[in-house]
């Protein structure tokens, strides 16, 4: 490997993104008001989210400031209402 590649994959992430997302993301970045708006859209539709997990019962569920929502399951041994384990499906 070539020195200069070597220096560039230092400062590379390691999650590959495409080109066209990398524009679409400077287009944003640059739209101060569509940002806003998809800004405060995706805070609603993960407290929505969060909403509707909160509403099938028997999950703790933690919506943060991150765009995700964290779940903590039921314990399968004690609920009658949590899937299969997959060790049960063979």
């Amino acid at each position: 490997m070539s020195r200069g590649s070597t220096s560039f994959a230092k400062l590379t992430p390691p999650w590959a993104v495409g080109l066209p997302a990398q524009l679409a993301v400077v287009a944003a970045l640059r739209d101060r008001t569509y940002y806003v708006r998809r800004y405060h859209e995706t805070h609603a539709l993960r407290e929505e989210l969060a909403a509707d997990l909160r509403a099938c019962g028997g999950l703790d569920v933690l919506a943060g400031t991150t765009n995700s929502v964290l779940c903590h399951l039921p314990d399968a041994s004690r609920s009658k209402t949590a899937p299969p384990t997959a060790a049960s499906w063979s």
